[in-house]
């Protein structure tokens, strides 16, 4: 019998997708002990994601010079918006068209920019 292949994490599904398809380049890091996900952009654009404990994806990114936005979503999702995010010439929101026979997602949540890339790390 040949050795079955191991699961991907959602984190990896992610960043396996992304590389694959990627149209533009950019810096990415990922911290495979804390299952963090950074990616930028110079000079300004930078997107943060973590893993979650049942498999959902937490997205940080700023929609603005002065909000963060976070999203919480699935692994397909998480690669759609990271995509779009990194693609932006310059800090903006971000609309995504909702994929046929899924229900849109809540639109992401923002409050005041403050130390949010280390607050990704640190938040459990």
């Amino acid at each position: 019998m040949p050795p079955q292949s191991p699961t991907l994490a959602p984190l990896d599904q992610v960043l396996g997708t992304l590389l694959e398809t990627w149209g533009q380049r950019y810096r990415f890091e990922m911290n495979r002990e804390q299952r963090l996900l950074l990616l930028s952009n110079p000079p300004d654009i930078e997107v943060g994601a973590k893993e979650l404990p049942d498999g959902r994806i937490h997205v940080v990114f700023q929609s603005s010079p002065d909000e963060t936005a976070e999203e919480f979503c699935s692994v397909d999702r998480a690669v759609r918006l990271i995509d779009a995010l990194m693609a932006r010439e310059k800090l903006g929101p971000v609309t995504l068209t909702p994929v046929a026979g899924t229900q849109a997602a809540k639109p992401a949540t923002s409050h005041r920019k403050s130390g949010w890339l280390a607050w990704l790390f640190v938040r459990k």
